[in-house]
């Protein structure tokens, strides 16, 4: 099936982009052992940041895991190994290398990430993000046939025995295709909005970075494009559309691209102009041969940006909210498109879809007043809050925020709106749904907070991090003051609380960084009192290929409003497991689409709605039969969701 779609993109260059012959070895290289030596070997001793693959050198792995690269270990007090101990290692990397073809080499491609051409997993993390890293380059000489062991010769020879592709034009590149990054397509986020603004997964550490447009000018200038040039081409291998992160990360899965972008699927297949148009660019078209290729030529019309509403007041703000609920207001999902510019609004009594509401980039989180006449979304691409009436379901009124948003929490009597802030200065942003106004920064001793939550009894909002301090700071709603934190081992991922027979939160729930199932922790404490992990369930591990889900690989977890059930995500298997509450016992998994992320519940607990990340679709599910009844087509990349009461 796969290899079937792959050949579909391939169809659909032909008469459109040219393909480029790859240079073909003729007579398999010799291997040498000093170039080995000099300057393979010290590759393996190299310690490594903790952003380098798993953050020690290859070396710690290898002299004591079972694996087919068994290193020799180091004599006691050696830096480096005897020539011995090296012609023995040379011995087990050489079989792991195919002479002269450094792409069907497991040496070369197991270390290297997926989205470069290399394998999909690696226990020891991925060393080299792109082919042109200089340490895959040096092992890549060495499989050409690199002989010379000084270092002048060798990088020379790292040079010369790569097969090479045509040149990237840069004229090519500014005139179109740096426009696709700015133009808007409905339904979608920006490339801009995360790869410059450092919305989503614009922030991930080997993540494109394009330059911030100049203040009021609607694209870039000379400096900054030569700048995104140098960015960008290191997301291609000229001439290799296939191996090109650039083409095939944003291109939807069924169609041949990656499973997962957290951009979503900006290209529904290779058809698509703008996709031939940077596929042409890989394959070496230049300006002066642009007429050649297919589809529209963008304008800044195709990309200049819709006015800010941080000033605007043509619509009258909404009364503040009211102490009780209005009554008739009828249960709704509320589903957030993080790579799209708009929300759905679900009717669980339909599964339909309802209500969509549009020009929100970025969306990250979506809190409801109590009485049902607003909602307020968190703008990652504007930094702002958004304010939404419900009635007319257009955005009336921006909220500007302190730094980037992540999600965001409303109290229990709707006047106080918590903003998780992501990036600097970090902290809670407190916002005033009266005045609509942001009042109040907590500064939470400088975390970088990715959730907030307020509790059940609405006496206390939880912020939880997502930097190494592994903390929830817990803070009295009343006073806005923290007073305790509750520290977790990783990460802490999406929270839920359980509570006591009276209402107050009794434990804590989550999912925590690198840990296939979720913890539970004393609310009153903060210690880890269980600790469970998912069942075996057998056969392939569906999403091991995307790195962000063996990284994170449960993101959703949520107590049934009934207190009855706890159910949590499994990106790993695409699954949603059940565990009955207190006692924590297992009580089946549900098979859904591809990533389920967050979910929700309705009010009476006889159906949960679960998000599916890398599917833009939400499955339904009954909690008693446990299936999945409906499966709704959503936007790009949803995540976060909530149930409102909503008129």
């Amino acid at each position: 099936m796969r290899r079937g779609l792959l050949l579909s993109i391939s169809l659909a260059l032909l008469g459109s982009v040219a393909a480029t012959p790859v240079a073909q070895t003729q007579q398999s290289p010799a291997l040498s052992f000093d170039f080995y030596r000099t300057h393979v070997e010290p590759i393996f001793l190299k310690p490594r940041d903790a952003g380098q693959g798993a953050g020690r050198a290859c070396a710690s792995c290898h002299v004591s895991v079972a694996s087919r690269l068994r290193l020799q270990p180091l004599s006691p007090g050696a830096v480096a190994w005897t020539e011995e101990e090296s012609r023995q290692n040379f011995q087990l990397a050489a079989a792991l290398v195919t002479a002269g073809e450094p792409l069907k080499s497991r040496l070369l491609l197991h270390a290297l990430a997926a989205e470069a051409g290399g394998d999909p997993t690696h226990s020891g993390g991925k060393f080299w993000q792109s082919q042109n890293d200089p340490e895959w380059q040096t092992l890549a000489a060495w499989v050409q046939g690199a002989s010379d062991a000084s270092g002048s010769a060798g990088a020379k020879a790292v040079q010369a025995t790569l097969p090479t592709g045509p040149s990237l034009d840069y004229e090519f590149f500014r005139t179109r295709v740096e426009p696709i990054f700015l133009a808007r397509r409905p339904g979608h986020a920006r490339c801009y909005a995360c790869h410059a603004l450092g919305a989503g997964e614009g922030n991930a550490p080997n993540a494109m970075r394009l330059q911030l447009l100049s203040p009021g000018s609607a694209t870039w200038n000379e400096e900054q494009s030569r700048k995104n040039f140098e960015a960008v081409r290191q997301k291609v291998v000229p001439g290799n559309l296939l191996a090109s992160p650039l083409l095939i990360h944003p291109l939807r899965y069924e169609a041949g691209g990656d499973q997962w972008h957290g951009g979503g699927a900006q290209f529904t297949s290779a058809n698509d102009p703008e996709w031939q148009t940077i596929a042409a660019w890989v394959q070496g078209h230049n300006a002066a041969n642009e007429g050649t290729l297919t589809g529209k030529v963008l304008t800044t019309q195709d990309y200049t940006r819709a006015p800010s509403l941080a000033s605007t007041t043509a619509n009258p703000a909404p009364s503040a909210p009211s102490d009780r609920a209005v009554q008739g207001l009828k249960p709704r999902i509320i589903q957030t498109n993080m790579a799209g510019d708009n929300l759905h609004i679900i009717d669980p009594a339909t599964n339909r879809i309802v209500g969509e509401i549009t020009g929100i980039e970025a969306n990250h989180g979506v809190a409801a007043a109590p009485d049902g006449g607003r909602l307020y979304v968190s703008n990652e691409a504007d930094r702002t809050v958004d304010v939404v009436d419900t009635k007319t379901l257009k955005v009336f009124k921006q909220i500007p925020l302190s730094g980037p948003p992540n999600n965001l929490a409303i109290s229990k009597d709707g006047r106080r709106l918590y903003q998780a802030i992501h990036g600097e200065p970090y902290g809670v942003d407190v916002i005033d749904t009266v005045t609509l106004a942001n009042v109040k920064r907590l500064p939470l001793d400088g975390m970088q907070i990715h959730n907030t939550y307020v509790t059940p009894d609405g006496k206390y909002v939880l912020a939880a991090s997502d930097d190494r301090t592994f903390t929830v700071a817990v803070i009295d709603q009343k006073t806005e003051e923290p007073v305790y934190s509750i520290k977790f081992t990783n990460r802490p991922r999406p929270l839920t609380f359980y509570t006591n027979p009276d209402g107050s939160t009794k434990w804590v729930l989550a999912g925590l960084s690198e840990l296939h199932g979720f913890v539970v922790a004393d609310f009153a404490t903060g210690e880890e009192i269980h600790r469970i992990k998912f069942p075996d369930l057998g056969g392939p591990v569906k999403m091991q290929l995307v790195r962000a889900a063996t990284g994170n690989p449960s993101h959703g977890i949520g107590v049934q409003p009934d207190n009855k059930a706890v159910w949590v995500t499994d990106r790993l298997y695409n699954v949603v497991h059940a565990y009955s509450l207190p006692d924590l016992k297992y009580l089946g998994a549900v098979p859904v689409a591809v990533d389920p992320f967050w979910m929700t519940f309705t009010p009476d607990s006889k159906f949960v709605y679960v998000a599916n990340d890398a599917s833009a679709s939400v499955s339904a599910i009954d909690t008693q039969s446990m299936k999945e009844v409906a499966r709704i087509p959503v936007g790009q990349v949803p995540k976060r969701n909530i149930t409102a009461m909503l008129p």
